[in-house]
């Protein structure tokens, strides 16, 4: 369910990345905006159907999405800063920031999947 949810988040991130840069957005915030309006839904999608955090009977909700904030937060930085790298190194055309993109997000998703499984949504 993970990989469904995240290949949901990981394709609107990226669609909304080149939206935002082709609009005229500058990369650090289009990148922080679009990992933020991904991270909306998954959030919910992934404590639901992911980890099966359906009850909140013990007060679960708040501590995961304080940790899930931080995470990514963490996430979010390294991100931005790999997408300056990626302008730095190949360019700023759009479709090359896109492809950077993909890239960038395929490998922080691992990480973001064993915090997740081990440390936001723990039970």
């Amino acid at each position: 369910m993970f990989v469904l949810v995240g290949g949901a988040q990981y394709l609107f991130d990226a669609a909304m990345y080149g939206l935002l840069l082709s609009a005229g957005m500058g990369i650090s915030p289009a990148n922080i905006l679009a990992r933020g309006s991904a991270a909306a839904g998954g959030f919910l999608a992934n404590r639901y159907l992911t980890f099966g955090q359906r009850n909140d009977t013990r007060g679960r909700f708040a501590g995961s999405l304080l940790r899930f904030i931080v995470l990514w937060a963490a996430l979010t930085a390294v991100s931005t800063g790999l997408m300056l790298a990626v302008s730095m190194w190949l360019g700023t055309e759009v479709r090359v920031q896109v492809a950077g993109k993909l890239v960038v997000e395929a490998v922080l998703a691992v990480t973001s999947f064993f915090l997740s499984k081990h440390w936001v949504f723990r039970t």
